[in-house]
C-alpha cells in the first residue's frame, strides 16, 4: 500500500466518521435511538479487490445500552425496559426497533411513526381496537379483561448488528429474557454529546492528517521533479 492510499484511506475513514458522529447528534433526542460506534477493520477475503487489501476501512455497528426511561402519558407509548428489541413489519420486510411511539392505524394495526406495524409474540400483527387498551410488563394487550393478543420482544443472536432482518435471521430470534413492556413511557436515545464532540474533532484531525501526507508527497515529487531537471 503506498503513501497516497495511505492518506486516501484516512481522509475516508476520517470523513465516515464525521458522518457516523453527525448522525448521532441529530438523533440525540429520537426515543430509542442507538448510537453508531464508527472502528476500522482491514478489508480482506475473496469479495476485496487488490487495491482495498490492508486498507483499513471504517465501519460502524450499533451500542447496544440502554438509554433512560421517562414517562409520556401516552397509552400507546411502549419502552422496553431490558435488552429486547420489538419486531416490526413494512410489507415482507421485517426489523427490530427500540423505538416504541406507536398508534393505530385505518384497520387497527399499532403503528410506529415509520408506518410499520409491530408484530406479536406468536407471530402476525398487532392490532386494537381503543386507546383505553393496557399493556402488561410481559406484553399482553388488554381491552378491560379481554386478551388481544401479547406484544413479542426479541433478541437477535447479535444485539450490536439488530437492524433489517433476513428470513433466516427472523427464524433465529429468540425471545427476549429479563425484559418487559413499560406502558405510557419511552426510552431516550443512548448518544452522550459529548462523546460525539469529542469524536468529530477527533475525526476532523484525521482527514487533516490525511491532507497533510498528499500535500508533504506534493512537495517531494515536485522536488524530485526539479532536481532531476536541474540535473538533466
Amino acid at each position: 500500500m503506498g503513501l497516497l492510499e495511505i492518506a486516501s484511506a484516512t481522509m475516508r475513514g476520517g470523513e465516515r466518521r464525521i458522518e457516523i458522529a453527525a448522525q448521532n447528534t441529530v438523533n440525540a433526542e429520537t426515543p430509542g435511538y442507538k448510537a453508531q460506534i464508527a472502528f476500522s477493520e482491514v478489508q480482506a477475503g475473496e469479495d476485496a479487490s487488490t487495491s482495498e487489501l490492508n486498507v483499513p476501512q471504517t465501519r460502524s455497528q450499533q451500542k447496544a445500552t440502554q438509554g433512560a426511561i421517562f414517562d409520556t402519558g401516552e397509552t400507546l407509548d411502549l419502552a422496553v425496559d431490558g435488552t429486547g428489541y420489538f419486531l416490526v413489519r413494512d410489507g415482507d420486510d421485517y426489523s427490530l426497533t427500540r423505538a416504541g411511539k406507536f398508534g393505530i392505524a385505518a384497520d387497527g394495526a399499532l403503528i410506529d411513526i415509520q408506518g410499520r406495524i409491530l408484530q406479536l409474540a406468536s407471530g402476525g400483527d398487532a392490532t386494537t381496537s381503543t386507546y383505553r387498551m393496557e399493556v402488561l410488563p410481559d406484553g399482553t394487550m388488554l381491552d378491560g379483561t379481554a386478551v388481544m393478543g401479547t406484544i413479542g420482544l426479541f433478541e437477535p443472536s447479535n444485539p450490536m448488528l439488530a437492524r433489517s432482518l433476513s428470513d433466516s435471521e427472523i427464524a433465529d430470534l429468540n425471545e427476549a429474557q429479563n425484559s418487559e413492556i413499560r406502558q405510557a413511557m419511552l426510552e431516550r436515545s443512548n448518544v452522550t454529546l459529548s462523546d460525539e464532540m469529542v469524536e468529530l474533532m477527533k475525526a476532523q484531525r484525521q482527514v487533516e492528517s490525511g491532507a497533510q501526507i498528499i500535500r508533504a508527497y506534493d512537495q517531494l515529487l515536485d522536488r524530485a521533479i526539479n532536481t532531476f531537471g536541474r540535473s538533466g
